[in-house]
């Protein structure tokens, strides 16, 4: 629809701050520039968005540069895009070298969370329409847990081999996400990722302690082969005890050197004399 602003009566080169109210249809998500037909010079235009504050902010398509920074939250430990410059710096910004008293955006009611855009010499819609992506923030946070929950177990019946990998592609997943998607990376890597991630390798653990480790014939092996080790190093020990033992049986202690002690004579008897001196006398007789 075309309007036409009369500015016949009106001094050559004033300055005029217009502004415009309008309403568009369905959820708000695509915005579009008004046309001038006579094509006006045109400078910076800034669009500043309000969206639900129950809504995530994914990203944008067109031709238009992302006014926001990101921001982390104490009270819901997030990260959340913030506008660069609040609606009244903007007005402010447009009323330079205007002699306007009150403020039109006094009465302009906004309600959610701002996010500003900017570009030069917007073209005309649809080609110069910015597209907002957002999704309920609740839908999103289901999404992104089942999602991860879903993928976790269905990998429990994989090997390790595959496990690694899928955890290796979804860290450059997360990596490229970042740098080519830099809005929609910080939405969903949030503490609702990461309970996903923790829960899913709880898993996998008791999963392994559990049902794989006691079935893999590896371990069995390692077990049998250990047990038959312990066993031969008792019998070795056994063995060698038994062995000391019979040893000590046989070996007899070496007895005392004997002695020649002489009975003393009794009463009445001579001392018996040595065989020497019998031997002596007899030589004597001969």
């Amino acid at each position: 629809m075309a309007e036409v602003i009369p500015l016949a009566r009106q001094p050559r080169r004033q300055l005029h701050l217009l502004e415009l109210r309008y309403t568009v249809s369905g959820a708000g998500l695509t915005l579009e520039c008004p046309v001038f037909p006579e094509e006006p010079a045109v400078q910076k235009v800034y669009l500043s968005a309000w969206l639900p504050s129950e809504w995530d902010y994914l990203g944008s398509v067109g031709p238009w540069t992302d006014e926001n920074r990101w921001r982390f939250r104490d009270d819901d430990l997030t990260w959340h895009p913030t506008a660069r410059r609040s609606d009244a710096s903007l007005v402010e910004w447009v009323r330079q070298g205007l002699k306007i008293e009150g403020g039109a955006e006094q009465n302009f009611q906004t309600d959610g969370r701002q996010y500003l855009f900017s570009t030069l010499r917007p073209e005309e819609p649809p080609d110069g329409s910015l597209r907002l992506v957002a999704m309920d923030a609740d839908y999103l946070a289901i999404l992104v847990f089942v999602v991860i929950l879903a993928v976790g177990i269905a990998l429990l019946f994989a090997p390790w081999t595959t496990r690694c990998i899928a955890v290796g592609a979804f860290i450059a997943l997360m990596v490229l996400l970042g740098v080519f998607a830099p809005t929609f990376a910080p939405q969903v890597a949030d503490g609702v990722m990461a309970a996903a991630v923790s829960i899913v390798a709880v898993i996998w653990l008791l999963w392994y302690l559990l049902w794989t480790r006691p079935r893999d014939p590896r371990i069995g092996q390692r077990k049998k082969a250990r047990r038959a080790a312990r066993e031969a190093a008792l019998a070795r020990a056994m063995a060698a005890a038994q062995q000391a033992g019979t040893t000590a049986t046989k070996a007899t202690p070496a007895k005392p050197p004997a002695e020649d002690v002489a009975q003393p004579a009794e009463e009445g008897q001579p001392p018996p004399q040595d065989n020497d001196d019998d031997k002596e006398g007899g030589g004597d007789d001969a």
